[in-house]
């Protein structure tokens, strides 16, 4: 039997470099995909963050990271208070078209 070389895996497509996503990148991604959905409408509060980092399974700090691009980009807002969170500032696009496109647009 003949030994594999380096070359052999690389060809075969097994060692290649890992495809990784930062994990704040993937929650931002997941949030921003339920919002454009309309999983998460349009004035919809947020779970906790705790509740929410567990759901995801991630820690609170790579929540806050990708709650905080959200916010950047205008989809999610905090409202201090009793009644305060984090809530969705968004509405979801109309027949699935990119955000930004005229509702008439769809028709």
């Amino acid at each position: 039997m003949m030994a594999l070389t380096s070359d052999d895996f690389a060809v075969n497509g097994v060692i290649l470099p890992l495809v990784t996503t930062a994990r704040a990148d993937e929650v931002e991604r997941r949030i921003r995909l339920a919002i454009s959905i309309g999983l998460i409408p349009n004035g919809q509060q947020l779970p906790a963050e705790t509740v929410l980092a567990s759901r995801l399974g991630v820690p609170l700090t790579t929540l806050r990271d990708a709650l905080a691009r959200l916010r950047e980009q205008g989809l999610v807002e905090n409202r201090r208070g009793r009644t305060g969170g984090a809530f969705v500032t968004r509405p979801a696009s109309p027949a699935g078209l990119p955000a930004g496109v005229p509702d008439d647009m769809s028709k």
